[in-house]
Parts: structure tokens; sequence; C-alpha cells
């Protein structure tokens, strides 16, 4: 700053000083009237329930599905429209959910669960739908779920498609077992691709995980829908999956290849389920090919079998060996991490010594090997 400007701002600030100096004490400047935002976030509450209320468990309404342009995948959103009845029967159904979770009046507790009851048998198309979404959001409250299930059990073949998926969820809440899964199953023909994308999800909580058999065949054969965006939706679900047909594995690893779709394979699929080391292998040829994902680190971290960690472990340092930047040291490190043991702990002290570990890297590379010992 010049002489010249200092010296103005001086005489600015100096001048300022006199007037507060002589300004008399009650020459307060008005303060504004502070309004209050409670209407107006009260409002805007009003209206997010309102959304929430066309959603259902896994989301449906709204997704994330994969936009393929000239340059690649693109991570876009497929919004469907939701009915007015739709909202209607959550807007119905909240209150129930409301009295039926909290814990201080049973007396109010039970009388939801009465009214969920009678909506089932109203024959009142948006309080049926009600009372579905309402016993899907109460599975941790303990009452006579079974005494539902000759409820439930007609609407998983009612008109309207919102219902039989609402149904499918409901079901698993009136004590379900695998045997309902000959009733679930077929499912994954039904008309409304909503519906049929649901069916893996309900299986794997039914089956306690193990979509093997005929679940299996069941989800392979939405994993050859021709709209990949279903394909997708039926992989959302897939999280709690501890067996699965290894045809299932196939189709991942063939859909995989296709780079725009990848993304979503890694992601929807690969993340948490078991992988076979030909799966471990495929990954790690996706690496070389150039794909750089966090669901790629992530799923490496996840579903290793035991008798592949040591296979992943001496791949990872050679690797780590390889790399030339913090980001990837440290992702290949977090991995190791996960998989590498007293075997593997000569090969990271060696790569410390020779200063191939970047020093960003370094701290987190010493402690691994203290651990390994």
């Amino acid at each position: 700053m010049s002489k010249i400007a200092w010296r103005l701002l001086i005489a600015l600030l100096a001048s300022n000083a006199a007037w507060i100096a002589t300004a008399p004490v009650s020459a307060e400047l008005p303060k504004p009237a502070r309004q209050s935002r409670v209407p107006e976030l009260q409002a805007e509450l009003t209206r997010l329930e309102q959304l929430a209320a066309a959603r259902e468990e896994p989301s449906a309404a709204e997704q994330r599905t994969p936009r393929v342009t000239k340059r690649g995948t693109k991570r876009g959103t497929r919004r469907r429209a939701a009915p007015s009845t739709q909202v209607q029967a959550w807007q119905l159904a909240k209150p129930w959910i409301d009295d039926v979770l909290q814990v201080e009046d049973d007396r109010l507790q039970n009388a939801a669960i009465e009214s969920i009851r009678a909506a089932l048998t109203s024959g009142d198309p948006v309080a049926v739908q009600a009372a579905l979404h309402a016993l899907s959001r109460v599975r941790q409250v303990r009452f006579d779920r079974e005494s539902f299930r000759p409820l439930v059990l007609p609407q998983l073949k009612a008109a309207d498609p919102v219902t039989r998926r609402a149904a499918l969820y409901a079901l698993f809440n009136t004590k379900a077992t695998p045997a309902d899964l000959d009733l679930v199953l077929p499912m994954v023909n039904d008309p409304d691709p909503q519906v049929r994308t649901s069916v893996p999800h309900i299986a794997t909580m039914i089956n306690k995980g193990d979509l093997s058999g005929a679940a299996g065949e069941a989800l392979l054969k939405l994993l050859h829908d021709p709209d990949f965006r279903n394909v997708v939706d039926a992989m959302r679900g897939l999280g709690g999956v501890t067996k699965h047909n290894a045809e299932v594995i196939d189709r991942f690893l063939e859909l995989a290849e296709d780079k725009t779709k990848r993304p979503q394979m890694l992601h929807f699929a690969m993340m948490n389920m078991p992988k076979p080391k030909r799966v471990i292998v495929a990954m790690l040829g996706y690496l070389e090919d150039g794909t750089r994902l966090q669901s790629m680190n992530l799923a490496l971290m996840r579903g290793i079998p035991k008798q592949e960690k040591d296979f992943l472990a001496r791949e990872g340092l050679a690797r780590l060996e390889k790399s030339t930047d913090d980001r990837t040291q440290s992702r290949w490190l977090e991995i190791l991490r996960c998989h590498a043991d007293a075997r593997h702990r000569e090969t990271l002290q060696r790569l410390i010594d020779e200063k191939i570990i970047r020093p960003n890297s370094l701290r987190s590379a010493n402690k691994l090997v203290k651990r390994l010992r």
C-alpha cells in the first residue's frame, strides 16, 4: 500500500473515532426487527416430508442411475413422479409409524397397531397401502406380527404395483421365513420394474444373505434386463449378500467389462459381496485399465476370503512399490492394513528402507510394520 493510501486510511479512521467520541449516548442506530424463521422452516419441513412420502425402501421414486454420453458415463437422476394416492398413503401412514415407534405410551402404540390392522381390512386402496408402508417401518417393535400375514399376503397380487411392492416389504415384518421365497421369487416376472427389482433385496433379508440356488437364478434374470437402469436397481439391495451363484459372478464380470457400466458394478455389486479370486484378479486388472474409483478401494478392503488375503497383500505390495503419488500409496496401505500379516512385513520394511514410501505415507507405513510383528 502506498504512503498516500496509508494517510487516507489513517485520516478516515481518525474521523470515525472523533464522531464516535462526540456522538450522544442515546443516538444508537436502530436495530432491524428480527423476524422469526419458524414458520418458514416448518413449511420447508412439511414440503420435505411430502417429498419423502413418495419414496419407498429401497428408494426407487428417485434414483441416481447412469447416463451415457459421448465422453463416458455420468451420474444422472431418473425421476418418477409419485401419484397423489401414494403421497396420501404416506401421509396416512406417518402418524401410525410415529405412534408405534414411541415408547412412552403403550396404549397409543397398541391403538396404532390396531389402526394398521383395520386399514388392511378396509378395502380402501390408500388405507391398505398406508398400512403396508407402516408395517415395513416398525420392524424393531415387538408385537404380534404373525397375525398380519393373512392380511398382507393377498396384497402381493394387488392391481396397483406400488401396493404389491409395499406388500413385499411388509411381508418381511410378519415373521417371514425362507419358505416365503416361494411367494417372493416369482415376482421377478412382475410387469412393473420397481416390483421386479425389489425381489433380490427382499430375498436377501428373508434368506439372511443367501442368494444362491433359486434366489440366485432370480437375480441372474434381472441382471440380463435390457434396461441397465433396472439392472442397477436390482443390485441396490445386495449389500448383505453372503452367498451367491457362480453364474451371478460371471454376469457381474461380464457387465463390468463395459467401462460405462463399471462404476455401478463396482459400487452396487462388488463393494460388499464375497469375492472369489477371479473377481480380485479382475479388479486388479481394472486398475491397470485406468479405473480409479473410491468404490474400487473399498471393494478391495471387504469380502476378501481368508485364503485370498495373502495373494491380495502380495499384489498390493507390488503395486505400492510401483506407485509414484501420495494418494495411490495411501490407498494401497489402507488395503494392506486389512489383509497383510507377518509374512509381508519384510517386504514393506524394505520399501521403507529404500525410501520408496513417500514422506506423506511414511508414518502409516511405519505403523503398519509395527503392527505386523
